[in-house]
């Protein structure tokens, strides 16, 4: 589907090129006055969240910094098995370089030949690296948690419920049901116009655990209004 036609007063646009295979039309955009003519010639977009933006471009900016982060422990871990750099000069580069591939690849042992190293000493320099792939994980955790809240998905470590308190287990609920609203706002929008435009029943049915949480923070909600209430 492209967008076309003028802007409305909420930067939508008023008409849509819909096409898929065998088959392209541009329709108005559906305003919730239902008439005939509408029915025929309308169409219903349903949005992605209440910014109309795509996920996409979120979604490819967690995986490149769990990417990120992910190749750091990685280089962390070897260097902890390599913490060294071999010195060469122009006429011992090869020998070096192939030395250091074989002990990267966990060879029992390394041969070289004396003629190419002309006698010489393999010197090396310790690079004092240090270990910080455990933090690095637990960074990386960090970074997946809060992408799973803004796609509105319960991410409490297990590690960490046994020191949770009720009151950050709210907090951290009511936060992700915000994310989780963003999204299933626009799509029961759209459901319900469809369902007004073309005489149908659809309903939407969250996750189990999902309808849960947003239960449990309307409650949550709920509970602090009363409270509020009561000491006015």
């Amino acid at each position: 589907m492209h967008l076309t036609g003028n802007l409305n007063i909420y930067e939508q646009a008023t008409s849509q090129n819909c096409f898929s295979i065998g088959f392209s039309s541009v329709r108005k955009l559906y305003t919730g006055l239902k008439n005939e003519d509408e029915k025929n010639n309308s169409c219903i977009v349903i949005y992605n969240n209440n910014n109309l933006t795509d996920t996409y471009r979120i979604v490819d900016m967690f995986a490149w910094r769990l990417y990120d982060l992910q190749r750091s422990i990685d280089i962390n871990c070897n260097s902890m098995r390599t913490p060294i750099i071999l010195l060469a000069d122009d006429n011992t580069l090869l020998a070096i370089k192939n030395a250091y591939t074989q002990f990267t690849g966990n060879e029992p042992a390394i041969a070289l030949n004396k003629n190419i190293l002309n006698g010489n000493e393999i010197k090396q320099i310790d690079t004092k690296a240090t270990y910080v792939a455990d933090k690095l994980q637990i960074q990386k955790e960090k970074i997946l948690a809060e992408f799973l809240s803004y796609l509105g998905i319960n991410n409490i470590p297990n590690e960490k419920r046994e020191r949770l308190t009720q009151n950050e287990s709210d907090v951290h609920n009511e936060f992700i049901n915000y994310n989780l609203r963003s999204f299933l706002q626009p799509r029961l929008k759209a459901i319900e116009h469809i369902n007004k435009l073309f005489d149908l029943e659809i309903e939407l049915k969250l996750n189990s655990d999902l309808d849960n949480i947003i239960k449990n923070t309307q409650s949550i909600v709920k509970n602090f209004r009363e409270e509020v209430l009561k000491d006015e």
